[in-house]
């Protein structure tokens, strides 16, 4: 799981969002006309991914998130900033789920609580890390008996596993089979890269852990176990060292 931008998803939409938004009386009656013009933004700026599981999936199939759930945050249904593009397998398994650490606001105390939502501490993590939790900070990968396994480093990341099931049977042969199949292969071509071609396989191994790429986390987590270290930075992930010698 990686920090996802959204800066490109929403161009004239939000202008209509923000007209329907006004119409909202309570969890009901939502346009979801409203969702998918707003969805393939969502799903190009993402990098063509799962907000969560960073899987690369067809965006026909699948759905727009709402990270606080629409049923009980109904007012933010419209909203920009609590939408995201995800796959089916996250979206309905984390459904309507939203643990929050310490004491849960009561919804029902409304105009109040539209604004008092805030003060709620989310305990799964924001895809866009706005809300107080960076995704790299509490989730990563570790080689396990010889496989690659997700791993929460916090209870929020934990609880982000747990939420979204991201440690599901069907994901961890996906990201095996990523490993050995895109990794491994591109991590031997640069160790026996000639001079001449040094730099060409030195950005194809950087960009597999670019956010925007397919289990860019997964990818950061493998090159940093074998001794890459890699700008944390998404935009441009950069060598910082050599991998031993040439």
């Amino acid at each position: 799981m990686r920090r996802v931008s959204k800066a490109s998803a929403a161009r004239d939409w939000e202008k209509r969002a923000t007209q329907a938004s006004r119409r909202l009386r309570g969890p009901s009656k939502f346009l979801p006309n409203i969702w998918s013009e707003v969805k393939g933004g969502l799903y190009e700026a993402q990098g063509r991914k799962c907000c969560y599981c960073e899987s690369r999936v067809e965006e026909r199939y699948n759905d727009v998130e709402h990270f606080r759930p629409k049923s009980t945050y109904w007012w933010l249904a419209y909203e920009l900033k609590n939408l995201f593009f995800s796959c089916a397998n996250c979206n309905r398994g984390k459904g309507d789920n939203f643990p929050v650490s310490g004491r849960r606001l009561a919804k029902r105390r409304l105009p109040w609580f539209r604004s008092a939502w805030r003060q709620e501490a989310a305990l799964i993590i924001c895809p866009d890390g706005l809300e107080g939790a960076l995704p790299e900070d509490h989730v990563t990968f570790r080689q396990v008996g010889g496989r690659w396994l997700i791993v929460g480093l916090s209870p929020r990341g934990k609880a982000t596993i747990k939420a979204c099931q991201l440690d599901r049977d069907d994901l961890n042969l996906l990201r095996q089979e990523h490993v050995s199949d895109v990794l491994e292969p591109a991590l031997l071509r640069w160790k026996v890269a000639r001079p001449s071609e040094r730099r060409r396989r030195e950005k194809e191994l950087c960009d597999h852990a670019h956010p925007q790429r397919r289990f860019s986390g997964l990818a950061l987590a493998f090159l940093r176990h074998h001794g890459v270290l890699l700008a944390q930075d998404g935009t441009a992930a950069t060598l910082a060292s050599p991998l031993g010698s040439r």
